[in-house]
């Protein structure tokens, strides 16, 4: 605290939304006029040095790093180029590959300095590449061992075993906290909110033992369980039901008219509600065990492919990622990469698509090779949703053998 800040940034090239999208979104405008600059930062503390009035060529590299969407060495030399030119610095990086260059730089450099790297996805990885994965955390906090570390997690996936790193469990919200979330909620999208959260509330309330009632309690599930009330009101008794009301919500929701008459989000492949479903059951149950999570164009384009193949599908890979994108929003764009809102919805698919299967598959590839090499305690919610749709298989084919 105290410290006064010269931020050194750009207009977005290979992102979303890049430092001078959001100052300039907030009416800051830019200028490079000496008097005004030191104005700002003795006066407000901070200072925003658009890049491109310090640096004139900026703006004629950055069509071409847009046009070529993916990182370039201009994405690093940001920090290194700050024409303040600060004695000290703090920059985050988006890998630690990124941050073990930057060590190595600003140690040549000389300046007092500090980095911070959220190791994102670390708690979304498949079983076989789990031992990998903590030898690389182990690794890492060899290599820094004068640094903090905050890990995040699914409970039971092996994080609590790390022994250098202290365990604590993150509680769900208490009935308090889910008034408030519910009411504030509802009131920023529903001109009759209050009606609707008492409703809400109440149903929640009366849940009694239901299995999803710890769902109402997770500030994520809960919102999902919001946007699905309006068309279906009421608690669903089981896991899998809960999840196709989301599905069915966000389908719905496409038949929401504007004023002008016309749908919100024309879905583009024209698909029926069922053969999107078929679409990503099979695209969750492929991607879930390839441990895959996050997913890039070139993936979604693969496998949309595959899909296309097994079951005589027709229809435009583009178009198809627009209607699960925006259409009905099952998946959600962070950047350049593509995910389910909730890394449940995902091992929903997978398991409703086990359930549609025949039998002998079932019983001699599903259970029998495919189940039994990815087992492990932070697979329970997917185990669960797998008995849950298909109790009499999953346990003669899956428990008992």
């Amino acid at each position: 605290a105290g410290y006064k800040v010269a931020k050194h940034g750009n207009y977005a090239a290979t992102s979303v939304s890049g430092a001078s999208n959001v100052i300039l979104n907030h009416g800051v405008h830019f200028t490079d006029d000496l008097d005004q600059l030191n104005r700002s930062i003795n006066e407000a503390g901070i200072v925003y040095l658009h890049a491109q009035l310090f640096a004139k060529a900026m703006k004629f590299v950055g069509p071409i790093r847009k046009a070529l969407q993916f990182p370039t060495v201009f994405n690093l030399l940001g920090p290194l180029v700050n024409p303040s030119q600060p004695s000290c610095q703090l920059l985050g990086v988006a890998n630690l590959d990124q941050m073990r260059l930057y060590n190595q730089v600003y140690q040549k450099i000389g300046i007092d300095y500090g980095i911070v790297n959220s190791i994102d996805g670390y708690d979304e990885i498949s079983l076989d590449s789990k031992e990998e994965r903590t030898n690389e955390i182990e690794e890492l906090v060899d290599a820094y061992a004068k640094n903090l570390y905050w890990l995040s997690s699914r409970p039971g996936a092996g994080a609590e075993n790390l022994e250098r790193f202290r365990s604590y469990h993150v509680c769900d919200m208490n009935d308090s906290q889910v008034e408030n979330f519910v009411r504030k909620q509802v009131r920023q999208t529903d001109e009759d909110g209050e009606v609707i959260a008492n409703n809400i509330l109440y149903a929640i309330h009366n849940a009694g033992n239901s299995t999803i009632y710890a769902y109402l309690h997770n500030p994520l599930l809960l919102s999902m369980f919001i946007l699905t009330y309006r068309y279906n009101p009421e608690i669903p008794k089981r896991k899998s039901d809960f999840y196709y009301n989301v599905f069915d919500t966000l389908y719905i929701k496409h038949d929401t008219r504007s004023k002008s008459g016309s749908y919100l989000h024309d879905r583009k492949c024209k698909f029926e509600k069922d053969q999107y479903l078929q679409v990503l059951r099979y695209f969750s149950f492929l991607s879930f065990f390839n441990g895959k999570y996050l997913f890039d164009t070139s993936y979604l384009n693969r496998k949309l492919s595959e899909i296309k193949t097994k079951y005589n599908l027709s229809f435009d890979n583009d178009n198809m990622i627009y209607d699960l994108s925006v259409s009905i929003a099952i998946l959600v764009k962070d950047g350049l990469e593509y995910g389910f809102p909730h890394r449940s919805m995902q091992e929903y698919f997978a398991a409703d698509l086990i359930s549609t299967l025949q039998d002998k598959v079932k019983k001699d590839i599903i259970y029998k090779e495919v189940l039994k090499k990815n087992y492990g305690s932070d697979g329970y919610n997917f185990w669960s949703l797998c008995e849950e749709l298909d109790e009499l298989c999953f346990q003669s084919y899956f428990l008992i053998k």
